[in-house]
């Protein structure tokens, strides 16, 4: 049975429940995960707030994604922070992992790591996203000679 969130973090009842199902995990652990990076890695934050709740998980994903791909870097993983209202039902919860989950697995990006909680003070969900990808060229201003790199 699904009821409302409590304040801070999802139980992992709820995670499991809620969450796993839906977005592509390497290995759950606890507030962090190791990933290996090179110099060869883009890196790109972005926030998505007050879109519908169907399309919240799609634009957190696409906003950081598209910013890694804008240098010229291939998504492979992201790291999300899912925050809500208190008392925001569970259901929603799942709506928005679900959006989140398909647009990765859609682009071959695992989620690496993330928080998921509820909070005083939001009146609306939140989603934060970092997404890391693999450099396929070098970076540069472009300049006429160079544009086509």
């Amino acid at each position: 049975m699904m009821g409302e969130l409590g304040l801070g973090k999802v139980t992992k009842e709820v995670f499991r429940r809620s969450v796993l199902p839906y977005i592509p995990i390497d290995q759950v652990e606890l507030d962090g995960a190791t990933i290996e990076l090179t110099d060869h890695t883009v890196i790109a934050h972005s926030p998505s707030i007050g879109v519908p709740l169907e399309a919240l998980g799609f634009f957190a994903f696409h906003y950081a994604a598209s910013n890694v791909a804008s240098r010229f870097g291939k998504p492979t993983h992201i790291v999300t922070g899912i925050y809500l209202p208190l008392r925001t039902p569970e259901e929603h919860l799942k709506v928005i992992a679900k959006s989140l989950g398909d647009e990765a697995r859609r682009h071959g990006v695992k989620i690496g790591a993330g928080q998921t909680a509820t909070y005083y003070g939001l009146e609306i969900p939140l989603i934060t996203a970092t997404c890391f990808g693999e450099a396929l060229r070098p970076r540069g201003s472009p300049s006429p000679e160079t544009w086509w790199l």
